[in-house]
């Protein structure tokens, strides 16, 4: 599994047991402070 992956599961089993509300925000494609606020 990746890294990725591995975060999104988790993300997954903490909504599900009600412990956290989550968002889960890929900045891959970001390339700077701007691009990471305006991504949808």
């Amino acid at each position: 599994m990746g890294k990725t992956s591995l975060v999104r599961e988790l993300l997954r089993r903490l909504r599900v047991e009600g412990c956290f509300e989550t968002v889960f925000v890929d900045l891959e494609d970001a390339n700077n402070a701007a691009d990471a606020r305006t991504k949808s």
